[in-house]
């Protein structure tokens, strides 16, 4: 499982979804369904958004070892 934090980083910029998605490329659901955990990106895509946020990648994306099931 991958997890981010774009939404924590996003709001401390002061940007929005959609003004994000039109600097990385992609659209404003496809950002909505990354923050939600819905999607998992692609690496071409994680390096975007991690290059938009002057990051590298392991400082956005982070991934899990499980999964915790709802229920």
């Amino acid at each position: 499982m991958i997890t981010n934090n774009i939404r924590g980083r996003r709001c401390l910029k002061g940007i929005t979804k959609a003004h994000l998605a039109r600097q990385v490329g992609v659209s404003r659901c496809y950002i909505a369904r990354l923050e939600d955990g819905l999607r998992v990106p692609s690496a071409k895509v994680m390096f975007r958004i991690a290059r938009y946020f002057q990051r590298n990648i392991e400082q956005v994306f982070q991934c899990g070892a499980t999964q915790r099931r709802r229920g």
